[in-house]
């Protein structure tokens, strides 16, 4: 490897795409259906249960609670098309074409994970500049239960403008066993499909970052995984625990893609740790500078130095984008932060 400096901005390749126009979403009030009331009620009378009224009381309640994720779901996924152009699929395994050139099996998550995990995919995406969003080329969002690319287990799966995202439901028991929050694991899941999915990043000049090259990652890498065999060491290489000099996690070590990612997600959710790292790993410095300059680039400028101060102050969310950021004469060293 030269020792001459690399420029990050060089690395980042062009990219680029109109602003987007946003729009503030709409509220709507939720209501017991009446029809749906008077039907069981009626059915009830009809059969001179009235021992049974606690039983209509469930039943009118799961209606209600059905009718108000379904608008929430809706409210959500509405705003998210306004706001992002994005289209939100509640029921990805209906594209058989697609599905079937991946071998792309699931289960479909139900109403309260979807409600879910749309409020904290609205809250994760809302982190982005619209700017970014919009030039990532980033269409659709598809959401299961569980998600299997053929026989193997994935938390997520991007293919060109459109990305699947498991809630977890397919790794439950390992998420217990180590004592994780699943839903941390699936938002950096999240970031890291996203991530695919704007890809602009020289895959040649990035390898060249580590000491060894291209041979810093082993291709054949595989998980392997016996899912029924849960010892300390399996879990521990899955969840990622022992991180390699110079990468952001054990899983940036199977490509150059998914080193970039990996390194992506982890800015997304806790730049602090990066930008401590940055101060101590030369390569890993090298590789977050790439990413920052690449994340910068696709948001037309936005998510620079002030947007890393604030992201690691809790300050921004959707919201922020719409408001004035302060002091352009407000900058931030990150590596001293």
């Amino acid at each position: 490897m030269s020792e001459r400096e690399v420029n990050p901005e060089n690395l980042v390749l062009d990219n680029s795409g109109d602003k987007p126009q946003l729009e503030k979403p709409q509220s709507k009030k939720t209501a017991v259906s009446r029809r749906r009331f008077l039907k069981t009620a009626l059915k009830a009378t009809a059969a001179g249960m009235v021992v049974g009224l606690p039983k209509i009381e469930n039943e009118i309640q799961n209606d209600f609670n059905e009718e108000q994720l379904k608008k929430e779901i809706e409210q959500i996924s509405s705003a998210l098309k306004r706001e992002y152009n994005l289209d939100i699929s509640t029921n990805p395994f209906n594209n058989p074409g697609l599905e079937e050139a991946y071998d792309i099996t699931g289960e479909n998550a139900s109403l309260a994970e979807q409600a879910d995990a749309l409020k904290w995919f609205s809250a994760e995406i809302g982190k982005y500049s619209p700017h970014y969003v919009k030039n990532s080329g980033l269409k659709k969002i598809s959401i299961s239960k569980s998600l299997m690319v053929g026989k193997d287990n994935v938390a997520g799966l991007a293919i060109g403008d459109n990305f699947y995202i498991s809630l977890g439901g397919n790794l439950g028991d390992i998420y217990s066993l180590a004592g994780w929050l699943e839903s941390s694991t699936v938002k950096e899941t999240f970031h890291h499909e996203f991530f695919h999915t704007a890809e602009g990043i020289d895959d040649e000049q990035w390898a060249k970052l580590n000491s060894v090259g291209r041979n810093a990652y082993v291709r054949t890498w595989q998980y392997n995984v016996d899912w029924k065999r849960f010892d300390k060491e399996l879990v521990r290489e899955l969840m990622q625990w022992v991180r390699p000099t110079g990468f952001a996690g054990r899983y940036g070590l199977k490509n150059e893609g998914e080193d970039q990612a990996t390194m992506g997600a982890l800015l997304m959710t806790d730049p602090k740790k990066v930008f401590d790292i940055a101060k101590e790993e030369e390569v890993f410095r090298k590789k977050m500078e790439v990413c920052l300059a690449f994340f910068k680039k696709l948001s037309d400028g936005q998510m620079d130095e002030i947007f890393w101060r604030d992201l690691m102050a809790g300050k921004v969310n959707a919201d922020y984008w719409k408001n004035k950021r302060g002091s352009a004469g407000d900058r931030l060293t990150v590596l001293e932060q």
